[in-house]
This record gives C-alpha cells, sequence and structure tokens, in this order.
C-alpha cells in the first residue's frame, strides 16, 4: 500500500497542537543552529552521533529520535511528549505509525526551516536504513540545494510563482511569503500529497498543487517567478524521480529552460538551482542558446560548486556502501565508482558545476557565467550579485545601445 496523507480527514486543530508542542520542546530551526546540526546534510554515519547527543531521555531528544533519526520508541517515552490520545491522533493522519506491540515511530522525517516544518520520507534511520527499492517514490526531505535557492530568491511581492516539481513544497511554501498565489507541480503524485500536507501543516491557504509533469498541468498560464530545483544526477539506467537527470543529468533542466519563455510574464524571472555537465570542447553558452532557440533569454548563471569526475562519482556511489542489511559493502561500491567512471569518459565529461540560473526574457540571448564562493559569503551577497546584474541601470544603458548597434 503506497503511504499518503489523509488530507481531507485532518482536522487543522490537531496540526496547530503537533507544532505547538514541536516548538515547545525547542524542534525548531534557530535550536537546530544553536547546536550545531544542520539537517539538510547529513549520513548514515552522523546518526550514531546524533543519537548519542541527545538521548531520549531530554524531551527535545525524543522528538529528535522520533522525527530525524526515525528510531523507534517505547510507548511510555513518547508519551512524555504526546499523551495517549493525542498519540492516537497523529497515528490517524498518519504521522505517526506503530512499530510492533509496544513502539511507535514516525511514518516521515519532519525538518524545520525558518518558522516552516517539512515532512517527507526517510531516506536514513538510525535503527533500520529505508528499503532501496521501495513501492512507491520516494518525496525527498529539504535539501541543501533547496536551502540555498530559498536564499538566493528575488523576494519581491508579485501575484503568481510556479515551483516545478515542487517536492516536499519547500520552494512553494517560502514563496507564499511574497507572493499571493503559487502553484506547485510534481509528476510524483506523493509528492503533491505530501506538499498539500505541508501546507496545512504550516497554515497556508495560497498555495494549490498539481500533479503533472512540468507545464502540461498549468496549459499557457504564465507567471511573475518560475522557480525549480529538478533532479540532476547522470542515470545511465532509469532509477527515482527525484533524483534521475537522465543519461547526462540535465534532462529536466533543458526541457524547463526550453518552454520558460512560454510561462513567463512580460517581466518574469525564472531561478533554477541545478548541476550542469561540462564535456570536452563545449561552450556552456552555446549549448544553453540552442537549448532555448528560438526564444531570446537573459542568463546569468552564478557558480557555487565545481567538482571534476572523481569527486562527482564518488558523490553518486555513497548511496552503494550501505546495504540494507546496514552492512558495508565495498565490492557494490566500488564496482559502481568503476562503472560511473567508464561512463563519464565515454561521453568525454570533465567535471560538473553545481549552481543557480537566473532567467528573464529579453530582446535577444545573452549568458553570463559569476563564480560565487557560498562558504565565504552570506546569502544577502547572493542576492545582491543576482539583483545588481538584472536591475543595474549601467547594464541596461549598456545592453540597449548593444541591442542598437546590434540591430543596425
Amino acid at each position: 500500500m503506497i503511504f499518503k496523507f489523509p488530507i481531507s480527514k485532518i482536522d487543522k486543530i490537531i496540526l496547530e497542537r503537533f507544532r505547538d508542542i514541536l516548538i515547545k520542546y525547542n524542534y525548531t530551526y534557530d535550536y537546530f543552529q544553536t547546536v550545531k546540526i544542520n539537517p539538510f546534510a547529513f549520513t548514515q554515519f552522523d546518526l550514531p552521533l546524533f543519537a548519542y547527543r541527545f538521548p531520549e531521555t531530554l524531551s527535545f531528544g525524543i522528538l529528535f529520535h522520533l522525527f530525524l533519526l526515525g528510531a523507534k520508541l517505547d510507548k511510555k517515552i513518547v508519551g512524555k511528549i504526546f499523551d495517549a490520545e493525542f498519540t492516537e491522533q497523529l497515528l490517524k493522519i498518519k504521522i505517526l505509525e506503530k512499530a510492533g506491540d509496544n513502539h511507535i515511530q514516525s511514518a516521515v522525517t519532519i525538518i524545520p526551516y525558518q518558522s516552516f516544518y517539512f515532512a517527507a520520507d526517510f531516506i536514513f534511520r538510525l535503527d533500520n536504513r529505508q528499503n532501496n527499492k521501495p513501492k512507491y517514490e520516494y518525496v525527498y526531505p529539504v535539501s541543501l540545494d533547496s536551502i540555498t535557492l530559498c536564499d538566493a530568491l528575488i523576494k519581491k511581492s508579485v501575484n503568481s510563482v510556479l515551483d516545478l516539481g515542487c517536492g516536499c513544497g519547500i520552494l512553494s511554501l517560502v514563496a507564499s511569503q511574497f507572493s499571493k498565489n503559487v502553484t506547485g507541480v510534481d509528476l510524483n503524485p506523493r509528492a503533491v500529497n505530501f506538499s498539500r500536507f505541508n501546507a496545512l501543516l504550516n497554515g497556508i491557504d495560497n498555495c494549490e498543487f498539481l500533479q503533472g509533469d512540468l507545464y502540461r498541468p498549468i496549459k499557457e498560464e504564465k507567471f511573475d517567478l518560475i522557480l525549480s530545483n529538478p533532479p540532476y544526477e547522470i542515470t545511465p539506467k532509469k532509477t527515482y524521480l527525484y533524483k534521475d537527470g537522465g543519461k547526462y543529468g540535465y534532462l529536466i533542466l533543458k526541457r524547463i529552460m526550453k518552454d520558460v519563455s512560454k510561462h513567463l510574464k512580460r517581466n518574469g524571472f525564472c531561478q533554477v538551482i541545478n548541476r550542469i555537465v561540462q564535456f570536452n570542447n563545449e561552450k556552456r553558452e552555446e549549448v544553453l542558446k540552442n537549448w532555448v532557440a528560438p526564444d531570446k533569454l537573459r542568463i546569468l548563471f552564478i557558480e557555487l560548486q565545481k567538482i571534476d569526475i572523481y569527486q562527482y562519482a564518488y558523490l553518486i556511489s555513497m548511496d552503494n556502501l550501505i546495504c540494507e542489511d546496514k552492512t558495508l559493502d565495498y565490492q557494490k561500491y566500488s564496482g559502481k565508482i568503476v562503472e560511473l567512471l567508464d561512463f563519464f569518459h565515454k561521453i568525454h565529461l570533465t567535471d560538473t558545476s553545481l549552481g543557480i540560473f537566473n532567467l528573464t526574457r529579453d530582446t535577444r540571448f545573452t549568458f553570463t557565467e559569476q563564480n560565487f564562493d557560498i562558504t565565504h559569503q552570506s546569502a544577502a551577497k547572493l542576492q545582491n550579485v543576482i539583483q545588481m546584474h538584472f536591475s543595474s541601470k549601467i547594464l541596461q544603458i549598456l545592453s540597449y545601445f548593444y541591442r542598437r548597434i546590434f540591430d543596425s
């Protein structure tokens, strides 16, 4: 049976009480920062360390074990936070689930960010790693990529925002703070269900979520802002939707860019975080120009990280190191590394760059690439770089005269 939340049966009062309890016992983004836990970037190897630091004897530890570590807890321990009646209510709306006669576990991970909470599937659990081949598509937890894009958003008041590949709904819900209406789209029906739940959990009512393939559900509709954190992993073989970027990693990014002009309003803006590959003797500007032709776009690519093929193969292959029975399988890991590197050399891949594509409609195609050291510079600085590029009067004047000369 495919897990999903019973949206129509959920009482908002229960969710309000649930949030209040999380806040009461410091299960908040601010407290995570205080204790130096990054809920957006950790591995299976970190979980035992986390469990030791925050034992079940602490109120925060109980919530931490349930919603971040995915641990099974005795009903009596859970009862210290949620009374028996409220536990039953959380079981009914599928936040919690029974794990045997005397134990309770969370059905979903819950990640705090700013004042929000986001439910998603567990990718790692303390005492039993998620099955590598579930019968359903994962809804991936809030990732560092999404947080980076949230930090870079041009947060000016707009009427409409489109979030392509909404996942658990983080970009949509953050955008709801400065947009009158937000539409999230995802091919995975479970992601749509989770996004709707997260909107309820956070008391947000100006978002709608549609199931479908990129622009198809919104037909000819145009938006002030289009956002996306699409899958970008190079996948020679078909894999989970949340990470399947196709054979070269850019399948979804290319489709988004190809049709973005049709769905942006006259002064609309698009921001996409993605990892783009680099091949031998290939110019990125020409690749992007061919993708969007005949449309005219002004594109600024902010490169945040560049890695070679060996680092990239390592990142992709790490998931193969731990088996379902929690044993280390170096042979499987090594085999995956070799398979990927052979493929990378076959397609003449040299490196990959993680970055943010910022796009707007223009009278001619232009492409600018700029490096940004996100580890040593603030999110405010990143926003400023983007805003200066697109709103500087000097740039507008130079662009105007350049077009006049070009057109003549």
